[in-house]
């Protein structure tokens, strides 16, 4: 279903980040924007301090089985989230470049009744040099701003 134009919403941000037994959590809420491309919705919205990447734009591209995340700005990165695949991702960072793998292990996308994206839930690993760096979950909850 194509939709036109953009729509202003709120979206709430929910990462956990566990390695060596220690889970770190951010939690923020920004403003955004749900824009189509053709078939495809996508998020687009300005990192804070709170993710520590200010100065980066973030757009997540959201499939029908898979999520893509795209920053540009003071962080530059492509990763692609799709259950049960993997995917190699450079964290390209004002301090150097982080090589990456980021294993899928689950996602989930419900949508509202006009088939906008309501909720984004994804598991995942980050390694690098072959071993398990982090276990992470992000959860993304998309809210109409005019309502």
């Amino acid at each position: 279903m194509k939709q036109n134009g953009e729509k202003p919403v709120w979206l709430s941000v929910i990462s956990t980040s566990t390695a060596d037994g220690d889970t770190d959590r951010t939690e923020f809420m920004t403003e955004g924007e749900l824009i189509w491309e053709g078939e495809v919705p996508c998020l687009n919205y300005e990192e804070t301090e709170v993710s520590g990447m200010t100065g980066t734009t973030t757009t997540l591209r959201i499939e029908p089985e898979k999520v893509s995340v795209i920053r540009l700005g003071t962080i530059n990165t492509m990763m692609e989230f799709e259950a049960g695949n993997s995917c190699m991702a450079v964290y390209k960072t004002p301090l150097g470049e982080v090589p990456m793998a980021i294993e899928t292990r689950r996602i989930d996308i419900e949508k509202d009744d006009a088939l906008n994206p309501a909720r984004v839930h994804m598991e995942y690993a980050i390694s690098s040099n072959g071993q398990e760096v982090t276990a992470n979950t992000m959860d993304i909850e998309i809210k109409d701003r005019n309502d």
